[in-house]
């Protein structure tokens, strides 16, 4: 998905001044930094303890979107209102590439069982 998400992110910011290759680095940073929250957050609900359990998911459910709002701001150089209407396309088309990829490997499975 992440050549796919820079190809989103290069249509969508057409005109701005970068490279595809900027925008797959981009896409991967950020795949990056919400692999390894994920990973973190796994890690202490292994150790189930139920409050610190429930602190890391607040922290990282309110840290995850304010993060990627303000990379996105930062590395594309925009003001607000041109990254807070940019991002609802870039989440729909992630979601829809993720959906779609998932479909296409669930039939796949099913068709090779």
């Amino acid at each position: 998905l992440l050549p796919l998400m820079a190809l989103v992110l290069l249509v969508l910011l057409l005109g701005r001044g970068f490279f595809y290759a900027e925008h797959l680095i981009f896409t991967v940073y950020n795949h990056c930094f919400l692999f390894l929250l994920l990973s973190m957050q796994s890690m202490v609900s292994a150790f189930a303890i139920s409050w610190l359990s429930d602190l890391s998911t607040l922290i990282m459910s309110l840290w995850i979107p304010i993060y990627l709002v303000l990379s996105f701001k930062h590395v594309y150089k925009l003001g607000w209102f041109a990254t807070l209407w940019r991002l609802p396309f870039v989440f729909i088309s992630y979601m829809t590439l993720v959906a779609a990829a998932t479909t296409l490997l669930f039939t796949i499975g099913l068709l090779t069982i």
